[in-house]
């Protein structure tokens, strides 16, 4: 039971992580994994015939291209930058943390656990995103001591809880959606209960309107196609499928009801205008989201030198500001041509072994749900970064390594 429950801790730090500020400054998504690692890690690599992965090899290789034209960058433009080689060495701490956590769950448990503690760990955060909510004054002593978005601690904070994340918004909301996406899976491979999957959902689609609206969007496209997938393209509506879809929407609203008389009148009020109403005038008003979202796509400025290697900042530092959230815009003005295509080239080979193994004669569902993840991520570029999330990388490193096990086994 405590190997477990170590097992679940590891798992949610790697993907939910919190970073500790000064003077400790500590990243736990970096330093928990990092202490499983040199401890079950090595004990594995003792007692077991141990070999390395090709997957893994592979992807610490896409962090040299990273690198080399980071290097470059940095000479060109006589810049102190880190932003780059920050995701190089995270690529590679997470490839090898996510490979040894999923060898030591395939030795100790099973892949289906290792995705059960995935989504208990997203679960959990669901949780803690609304007692912050309810409690102004533990968000607060908790944003003391660790290292929050200075955005968290303006209004913008009142209604994007940040949790252990550090910062609220999309990139969060999308994390939250993506426990309701394997909860799905895991419901149709019969790993949870239905009972679990109601209770479990409600909470994520409550921490979804307290983090961001971007959530809301990944689950209206990408719940229906995980569906539609996981049954051979076959949509197929049946009894018992209406039966739980009309049981959720019945649940879903007397906790609505009961809300009124168990939360607060003034966070009551306060959760309706700002997550609600916000979602609504995503579309209604005359300058909604997306019509900002299509005014920051345009070309940046640069010499032809820059076109090639960047500028190795990425639109965020005060001498290089970059007026658009556009995750490929972003990465193109940091990075050039040459570095956009190292950095992406991680989730393109996660993208082309979800397609190969997921929709072809192997047909296998694990690689499916890494397609659709990966999918998500590259789509989600096109409004803002989300490849250097901390969270999204580790969970899709997890899945393409579940994957390759189960590969291994149907062959």
């Amino acid at each position: 039971m405590l190997r477990k429950i170590i097992f679940l801790v590891t798992t949610f730090f790697l993907i939910i992580g919190l970073k500790l500020k000064d003077p400790i400054s500590i990243d736990l998504n970096i330093a928990i994994p990092f202490l499983f690692t040199i401890t079950y890690g090595l004990i594995y690599v003792v007692n077991n015939r141990f070999s390395i992965s090709k997957i893994l090899l592979i992807l610490i290789s896409f962090s040299i291209p990273i690198i080399i034209s980071f290097c470059i960058s940095l000479t060109l433009n006589s810049s102190d930058s880190v932003d780059i080689i920050n995701f190089a060495i995270k690529l590679i701490l997470f490839s090898i943390f996510a490979f040894f956590i999923s060898k030591l769950y395939l030795k100790y448990y099973s892949s289906e656990i290792l995705l059960l503690h995935i989504n208990y760990s997203i679960v959990l955060h669901a949780i803690i995103i609304i007692v912050f909510f309810l409690s102004p004054d533990l968000r607060n002593l908790f944003y003391e001591f660790s290292d929050v978005n200075d955005l968290m601690l303006t209004q913008i904070g009142e209604f994007r809880i940040a949790g252990f994340s550090g910062g609220g918004g999309a990139l969060l909301s999308v994390l939250q959606s993506s426990g309701i996406i394997l909860s799905g899976y895991l419901l149709v491979k019969k790993q949870i209960s239905f009972a679990y999957f109601l209770i479990s959902n409600i909470l994520l689609i409550v921490s979804i309107l307290l983090t961001g609206r971007t959530g809301i969007y990944v689950l209206v496209i990408f719940f229906p196609i995980l569906y539609i997938v996981l049954h051979k393209f076959r949509f197929k509506i049946n009894g018992a499928i209406l039966k739980r879809v009309f049981a959720f929407i019945i649940i879903l609203f007397f906790v609505g009801i009961l809300s009124l008389f168990l939360i607060p009148a003034e966070y009551y009020d306060f959760f309706m205008e700002t997550s609600i109403t916000r979602f609504l005038n995503t579309f209604q008003s005359k300058r909604n989201t997306f019509h900002i979202i299509f005014e920051m796509y345009f070309l940046p400025d640069l010499d032809r030198i820059q076109y090639l290697f960047g500028t190795s900042y990425f639109g965020r530092h005060p001498d290089h500001l970059l007026e658009s959230d556009i995750g490929y815009i972003r990465v193109f003005y940091g990075a050039g041509i040459i570095g956009m295509l190292s950095i992406y080239l991680p989730y393109i080979y996660m993208l082309y072994l979800g397609f190969k193994y997921g929709f072809s004669k192997f047909n296998i569902p694990s690689y499916q749900l890494l397609f659709i993840f990966t999918s998500m991520i590259l789509i989600l570029e096109l409004k803002e970064s989300f490849i250097f999330a901390r969270h999204l990388l580790p969970l899709n490193l997890l899945l393409l390594f579940i994957c390759s096990h189960e590969k291994k086994v149907i062959n």
